[in-house]
């Protein structure tokens, strides 16, 4: 899932939200691998990489869903794109869109 993840990330650089998490990314690799010295102390390296490798492998996970059951690839991404969200009511009424 990571490198699916990752792939698909990479493949859409020129989007400012995967360019973010590629350069959250590839910045802990490169920089803690060249500033960490010692193999034991290489775990706060790998704390500050973790988050974004959960969201190469959620982004994974979730492309490979899509593609599975039939969605279309830009179904959740344009309204995310378009700022509009579903927030639910407590009290049994129909989301609302909010703008």
């Amino acid at each position: 899932m990571f490198m699916l993840g990752i792939g698909y990330s990479l493949f859409h650089v020129t989007d400012r939200r995967h360019l973010l998490v590629q350069g959250w990314f590839w910045s802990g690799v490169l920089l803690g691998g060249a500033l960490v010295v010692l193999p034991a102390t290489s775990a706060y390296r790998i704390l500050v990489v973790f988050p974004a490798v959960c969201i190469f492998v959620a982004l994974g996970c979730d492309r490979l869903l899509s593609l599975a059951l039939g969605a279309p690839l830009r179904g959740a991404s344009e309204e995310w794109n378009r700022g509009s969200f579903r927030c639910p009511r407590g009290n049994g009424e129909p989301a609302r869109v909010l703008r």
